[in-house]
């Protein structure tokens, strides 16, 4: 107990000001700190903004530049040549190839698909299909269900993917013949 002539009361108040003296003068440095800090911040703030500008006025000056020299004319022309030549060619084999990617997504069950590779060919597609099987048993099974429900369908499982017993990565063969 500390011992002072002031009476209860007036130690009361003295402690009641120090206290809001002391809480106001926190709050102004830490008012002071954030414009100290949002200061601080503008020189980069403004060499950003800049730095924009001059990236947004040369992808400007390419695309000009580009419009200017007739690329974007000569892209556009490969465009249509292509389209042309693909309705001229007739091929269906990108329908087919969309319908197998279906009809093997509906397969699936648990295994994860990671990717598809196919080789067309006039009477034969064939292609590569890789992911991720929880199991072996579904590994297995998804393989029964390609090969079921796609008639006259060989599919290649090699065993040395079937060593592992969860999370097993495969990469599994499809070669059918096309209608």
């Amino acid at each position: 107990m500390r011992h002072t002539l002031l009476p209860i009361q007036d130690r009361k108040a003295l402690r009641h000001d120090y206290t809001a003296r002391f809480v106001t003068t926190l709050c102004l440095f830490l008012s002071l700190a954030a414009v100290i800090g949002a200061v601080a911040l503008l020189p980069a703030y403004i060499h950003a903004r800049n730095m924009e500008q001059s990236e947004l006025a040369m992808v400007q000056s390419l695309q000009s530049n580009n419009d200017k020299s007739g690329l974007s004319n000569i892209e556009n022309e490969l465009k249509s040549d292509a389209a042309t030549i693909k309705k001229a060619s007739g091929s269906t084999g990108s329908s087919a190839m969309s319908d197998a990617v279906k009809e093997l997504i509906a397969l699936r069950g648990k295994v994860r698909i990671v990717s598809f590779a196919y080789n067309p060919q006039p009477k034969v597609m064939s292609m590569v299909i890789q992911g991720i099987a929880p199991t072996r048993e579904e590994l297995v099974v998804f393989k029964d269900r390609i090969q079921n429900s796609i008639s006259g369908a060989s599919v290649e499982l090699p065993l040395s993917q079937l060593t592992k017993s969860s999370d097993i990565p495969f990469s599994v063969a499809v070669t059918y013949s096309l209608p």
